[in-house]
């Protein structure tokens, strides 16, 4: 049986550039992959786009992290909980694995609690890890090249 003539002389097509290829080499080596990934599928190569949201993240990640710090202290299971689920979930959304996990991870510890209230040395443990992923990100995205523009438009 002879192959249909059209499937016998087309050619696949050319894969697609890495994303890493057509980024900025300085950003794009200094943000995890994954990040990279994401932030050129949703805005291609445009820089101002990324930093705007990389701010953005870190900006609310921060605040995030205080609340979630001030429901730790107070021993608030389930402010704990939607904290670190909203940390999760952004981290997630960007393309960070590993601070969505910490998070996760912190959510999980404040579920797993039958009475209400947080077991504190294992909460302080998994905060203490989130909060290392989430500044190691945040030296790493103020070290990118940015370009000079304004905010996107």
């Amino acid at each position: 049986m002879q192959p249909h003539p059209a499937t016998a002389t087309a050619t696949a097509p050319a894969p697609a550039p890495a994303p890493r290829a057509a980024v900025h080499p300085t950003i794009a080596d200094t943000l995890p992959a994954q990040i990279v990934i994401v932030l050129t599928e949703l805005f291609g190569t445009d820089l101002r786009q990324w930093h705007f949201l990389i701010d953005l993240f870190c900006d609310t990640v921060m605040q995030d992290l205080a609340d979630l710090e001030a429901a730790i202290a107070r021993g608030a299971a389930a402010d704990v909980a939607t904290a670190a689920h909203r940390i999760a979930g952004s981290a997630r959304m960007l393309g960070h694995g590993a601070i969505g996990d910490a998070a996760h991870a912190v959510e999980r510890i404040a579920l797993s609690d039958d009475n209400g209230r947080a077991h504190p040395a294992d909460l302080q443990h998994a905060f203490v890890g989130l909060r290392m992923q989430i500044d190691t990100f945040r030296r790493h995205a103020c070290r990118c090249a940015w370009p000079d523009a304004g905010a996107p438009g």
